[in-house]
Formats: C-alpha cells, sequence, structure tokens
C-alpha cells in the first residue's frame, strides 16, 4: 500500500497572502505521508485579475510534502458553462504529475466539495477513484452556494467514500450524500500540549480565535465581557483577521474594552499554542462550525474551554473539561465560574480525550484504512 500514489486536492490550501488557508489540510497530508504513504497534493490558485505571461505550473517540497501548484485566472465558478476552463487547470497539474514521476496517481483524496468537483473531473478523466472530505459549514447554516447546489449529488454520488468532519455536519449533508463516514481532522497534540508553567498574572486571560467575521460571533462574547462584574480583572485576546475587524474595534471602543480586549491578528500554530498555554480560558461564540479545530486544540493545551453547540463541541466537550453555552446570559455565567474558579477543571481528562479521539495517529490509522480498502475492491475488479 505504502508505494501507492495518493493526490489530495483541496479547496482551500496554504499561500503565501494567506497562510493559514487550508492548514487543517497540509496537517493532514503530512501526518499520511509520515506515516509512510506517498502523498502529494494539487492546488489551484484563483488570481483575481488574468495575467499577461501565461502560468506554469510549479512543483515544490513543502514542509517534506510534494506540491503542484498553479496560479491562474478563472472565470467565476458560478458562471457554470465556464466552469470547464478551471477544471482543466487540474488536469494540467495531472499532466505534470505524470511528467514529475513518470507514473500516474492510484488515488485521489479530495477536501471539500470544490475539491470533489475537480477530483469528480480527473476520475472521469484518467479512470481513478476519490475519496472525499467535506469540510464545509454551509450544510449545517444552509448557506450553500446556488451554483453548486445541483452538482452535489454528482460529486458525493461518484465518490468511492464520503467523509464529514462530524457527526453534525454528517447529519447535514444527508440530503445530499448517503453513507457519510465522519473522521475527523487530526490535532497535533504533539505541538499543542500544556506548558510547563504560566506566568503569574493578576488578570484572568480568556482567548478566543477564529476568523473575524459575523458568523464567528466575536460582537457576541464582546457584550458578554461587557456586562461581567468586575471586568477589569479580565483579559480578552481575539486572535485571527477578517472583514469585521472594524466593526470589532468599534465595538470595543463603544462598549469602554479598550483596557480588556486585545486583537492579535492571525498568527501560525506555533505562536498560537504558547498563548493558549498561558490563557486560563477558551472561548468560542460561533453560529455554525463544521469541526472546530481551535477547540481542540485548546483542550489539548488543557484548557477548559466554553462553546456554543456548533461542530464537534457536543461531541467532545463535558462537564469535567468545559460547558456549552445556548445564549448570551449561559455565557455570562460560565465565564464568570471559571473566573471565580468556582467550576472544576481536569485539563489531563481534555488533553486525553483529544489524544484519543483527534490525534495524528488514531486519525491517520482511520484514513489508511479506508485507502485500503479501495485498493483491496481495486485489485478484486
Amino acid at each position: 500500500m505504502y508505494q501507492q500514489s495518493i493526490v489530495i486536492i483541496p479547496a482551500w490550501y496554504p499561500i503565501p497572502s494567506d497562510p493559514l488557508a487550508g492548514i487543517f489540510i497540509r496537517e493532514q497530508a503530512r501526518a499520511l505521508r509520515a506515516a509512510g504513504l506517498n502523498i502529494s497534493v494539487f492546488h489551484v490558485e484563483e488570481s483575481r485579475f488574468p495575467k499577461l505571461q501565461p502560468s506554469r505550473v510549479r512543483f515544490e517540497l513543502e514542509e517534506e510534502v510534494p506540491t503542484f501548484r498553479l496560479s491562474v485566472w478563472v472565470p467565476p465558478k458560478r458562471l457554470r458553462p465556464f466552469r470547464i476552463y478551471w477544471l482543466q487547470q487540474w488536469d494540467r497539474l495531472f499532466l505534470s504529475y505524470r511528467e514529475k514521476f513518470g507514473t500516474d496517481p492510484i488515488l485521489f483524496h479530495a477536501h471539500s466539495f470544490v475539491g470533489g468537483a475537480a477530483a469528480k473531473y480527473l476520475s472521469r478523466r484518467y479512470h481513478l477513484p476519490y475519496v472525499l472530505t467535506e469540510h464545509y459549514s454551509g450544510f449545517i447554516s444552509g448557506r450553500l452556494p446556488a451554483h453548486w447546489k445541483k452538482d452535489l449529488p454528482g460529486i458525493y454520488g461518484n465518490a468511492n467514500r464520503v467523509i464529514a468532519v462530524s457527526r453534525l455536519l454528517a447529519d447535514a449533508m444527508g440530503g445530499y450524500a448517503s453513507c457519510v463516514e465522519v473522521i475527523p481532522n487530526p490535532i497535533d497534540t504533539a505541538l499543542f500540549r500544556p506548558g510547563s508553567s504560566r506566568v503569574i498574572s493578576p488578570f484572568f486571560h480568556m482567548v478566543n480565535v477564529g476568523s473575524l467575521i459575523p458568523r464567528k460571533g466575536q460582537h457576541i462574547l464582546l457584550e458578554a465581557l461587557a456586562q461581567l462584574p468586575d471586568r477589569e480583572t479580565v483579559r480578552l485576546q481575539i486572535i485571527g483577521r477578517g472583514p469585521s475587524e472594524h466593526q470589532l474595534r468599534a465595538q470595543v471602543k463603544a462598549l469602554g474594552l479598550e483596557r480588556q480586549v486585545s486583537f492579535a491578528g492571525a498568527v501560525m500554530p506555533e505562536q498560537l499554542v504558547a498563548i493558549l498555554q498561558q490563557a486560563q480560558l477558551f472561548v468560542s461564540v460561533s453560529h455554525s462550525e463544521s469541526f472546530g479545530l481551535v477547540l481542540t486544540e485548546a483542550l489539548a493545551c488543557g484548557l477548559p474551554v466554553i462553546s456554543t453547540p456548533t461542530g464537534i463541541a457536543k461531541e467532545v466537550i463535558d462537564e469535567k473539561i468545559g460547558q456549552i453555552v445556548k445564549n448570551s446570559d449561559e455565557l455570562i455565567t460560565a465565564i464568570q465560574r471559571y473566573r471565580e474558579g468556582s467550576r472544576l477543571h481536569h485539563p489531563e481528562l481534555a488533553r486525553q480525550k483529544v489524544v484519543s479521539n483527534y490525534g495524528r495517529e488514531r486519525v491517520t490509522v482511520r484514513i489508511m484504512a479506508i485507502y485500503q480498502e479501495i485498493f483491496d475492491q481495486m485489485q478484486r475488479t
């Protein structure tokens, strides 16, 4: 099995202007390659404007993963008659792979339905199977792009296996896909782990991580913070970037929270670990999540977690390691209880739950088992 070539086809992947885009997909590719699989990645980076010079496929070893990239302008994919031009760019990557290695891959592993559309195209063109892992939270929130809805049954129906990263997402996909398995995103628990010591501080430090967009609910967290008794002793660090940053900063000023709230911008995983290790509470107030990567990363660092019931929150959080909240009143009460120390927390249980269910080794073994089943089926036919 380990000599078989597998190509990852992501809907998002890190690029210089956005190094955190699809970083969880890169993490999975690295984990699979570290386990001995021959993993490569295709990525089409869509330029906003047409280029004067013809684009060329670039090949690099990115964190030990062979990666084929193409930066090219394509018509908007919502224009269905012109979508073929976008699909043909993936064909260019495939042919570059064939030229580079002198062989074809044996399997595609697509991420999200956009990657699945590319995998379906290549699958039909080269008669190769594909697996599809879905991450898109729009199934849960009911905000699926209208121009993709007609394509979804075919994208999922032609996949050899369909995976969702949480039970909540799998259930939400029911109208478009059947027989959806649940395999979560892997967490690097060697990186995300409790710190050796915490800096002594007179303040109670909370952390929120996520894109600064309305769906992530940071505005709700700020309203709750403004209503906390003795809020002067609380510090909230908001990590992430996005179009809502200006509004959130204005809200902080309007609520008089300039001393309590800081914005750290986007940070890389190594920086995030250091921040989590010094925090005392992680808070997520997202309206919808397909998984909740940062939630599990915080738990792996031993932090208690307060979260709305989205993504895997209800699957992983219990009264020993955090609390699920459904409204602002519950959020305020939960924060206050953790700040006062009246709610017990078991950091070792939080970490063990992540290691057992979401650790790299655990998730990698499950994905490898799916690959092996497909390879075995191919040999029988």
